[in-house]
């Protein structure tokens, strides 16, 4: 789940950063960046990803999952292998 997340917020997160720079007016290669294109960038380096990280964080915390309540999903998962398993005759 976590390398799926991972993924996800890859092919988010850089289409939309490149997206932010060009209406910035981000000009590669340059030696020195406008004013906007710098402000663009602190802004997509720093509060940016605290918020989202912080919305991660307020999600996980009401996010219903308990030692026992995973030990039950564990079990049911390895129930379910087990009945894979079974060829029929």
């Amino acid at each position: 789940m976590v390398t799926l997340i991972g993924k996800i917020d890859g092919s988010v997160a850089v289409p939309l950063m490149l997206l932010v720079l060009g209406w910035s007016g981000f000009v590669p290669n340059a030696a020195v960046q406008t004013p906007s294109a710098i402000m663009a960038i602190r802004i997509m380096t720093g509060p940016v990803p605290a918020v989202v990280l912080c919305l991660g964080i307020v999600f996980a915390l009401f996010y219903p999952i308990t030692r026992k309540r995973h030990g039950a999903m564990r079990a049911e998962i390895a129930a379910r292998k087990a009945a894979e398993s079974v060829t029929p005759d």
